[in-house]
């Protein structure tokens, strides 16, 4: 009899483990902080948030989501280990690059550059019709490559403060190798990226500023944007590669009591589904709020 039983507690627990550690779908959680939960409020909050993120999941494709809070130390990553081209969020650590020169004092944002012949790129971004040695000043140009996510901006800054030095950026803000060289990389990469700028001193208090602005009310607030509160900022990058039908966006969002760090990257599925999900993502942590 002693046997039967300890043989019905051991399916039991395994039946129990398989239902919270079942890992086949992408919208299962891989990683979820609750080691310095110490409260009934704080488990509330944990298990609230699994509950209400654990059945997102896209109609066709695959995504990644990470969500950190270093003010109440929570964090959440859905497919964690998933690989993506980031595409234009690279454009972050360009931007970097351009401002720690600024507080080097090596430039000035009132400085000119020459748009040549050899910048030339389409997609995104209104440079593309200028002219060919049309000059403007750094700051235009970082408002372009950020607001406009302007791909001639971005070959001209590059082409002044070279590719080994955004290169060399990308990895002080703590993102992989992967990233850094190949533009390439998981959600850890861009969620840790905006967390370093935000939180560090990478950049003066006056470049970080001059960042926010041209990060906020951009032409691209079509993903986790509308899943905010109306009061609330949302500082961001977002990214596209049609090539592999990929839609992201990261960045910072900061109400009237907290501030988080939230990225979501896509592939293989549509922009509306995209942004449909990005939007619900965003509509459940600021619930949290």
């Amino acid at each position: 009899m002693k046997h039967i039983i300890f043989v019905i507690s051991i399916l039991l627990v395994s039946i129990l483990i398989f239902k919270y550690d079942f890992k086949g779908e992408t919208f299962i959680s891989e990683s979820f902080n609750i080691a310095n939960t110490t409260n009934e409020a704080e488990l509330n909050f944990d298990f609230n948030l699994e509950k209400k993120l654990k059945n997102i999941k896209l109609e066709k494709g695959t995504f990644s989501f990470a969500y950190i809070d270093l003010i109440n130390n929570k964090e959440y990553f859905i497919n964690s280990d998933e690989e993506y081209y980031y595409a234009s969020i690279f454009k972050i650590p360009v931007a970097v690059t351009v401002f720690k020169n600024i507080d080097n004092g090596n430039r000035e944002l009132s400085d000119k550059l020459t748009y040549l012949k050899k910048d030339y790129e389409g997609g995104d971004g209104s440079l593309q019709y200028s002219d060919f040695e049309s000059t403007y000043s750094i700051n235009e140009l970082l408002e372009k490559l950020l607001k406009e996510s302007d791909n001639v901006a971005m070959n001209i800054l590059i082409r002044e403060f070279g590719l080994d030095n955004v290169y060399q950026t990308a990895l002080a803000l703590d993102t992989s190798a992967n990233f850094a060289n190949n533009n390439k990389g998981t959600v850890n990469d861009g969620i840790t990226m905006f967390k370093t700028i935000d939180s560090t001193n990478v950049l003066s208090k006056e470049s970080k500023k001059n960042l926010y602005s041209f990060l906020t009310n951009t032409s691209f607030e079509d993903r986790v944007k509308p899943g905010l509160n109306p009061t609330s900022t949302y500082i961001h990058k977002i990214g596209t590669w049609p090539e592999t039908a990929s839609y992201h966006d990261c960045g910072i969002v900061v109400n009237a009591t907290n501030r988080y760090y939230i990225c979501v990257l896509t592939k293989d599925t549509t922009l509306t589904q995209a942004q449909e999900l990005s939007t619900k993502l965003a509509k459940i942590i600021e619930s949290l709020y």
